[in-house]
C-alpha cells in the first residue's frame, strides 16, 4: 500500500511518537511476530515510563497498529513508503 492510499484510510491517521513505538514493538514480540529480541529491547525502552500519563494510551494505540497491520497489511500511514 503506498502512503498516498494509506492516507484516504481513517483507521491509518496515527502518528506514533516513541512511546507508542516502544509499545509497538513489544507487543509485537510478546505476540511472536517480530524476534524475542525485540521485547528485551522494548521492555528496556519503556523502563521508568510507567508513570507517564500516556503509558496505558500508548498501549491501546499500539493495539490499534497491531490490528492496523492484520486488517491493511501496515500500522499507520505515517509508516508507509510513498
Amino acid at each position: 500500500m503506498t502512503k498516498e492510499e494509506a492516507l484516504q484510510i481513517p483507521e491509518l491517521q496515527i502518528k506514533p511518537n516513541s512511546l507508542v513505538e516502544d509499545c509497538f514493538f513489544y507487543k509485537m514480540a510478546l505476540a511472536g511476530k517480530i524476534p524475542e529480541q525485540f521485547k528485551q529491547k522494548a521492555l528496556s525502552w519503556l523502563e521508568g515510563k510507567e508513570n507517564d500519563p500516556c503509558y496505558k494510551g500508548a498501549f491501546i494505540v499500539a493495539d490499534m497498529m497491531i490490528a492496523n497491520i492484520e486488517k491493511y497489511g501496515v500500522a499507520c500511514a505515517e509508516w508507509c513508503k510513498e
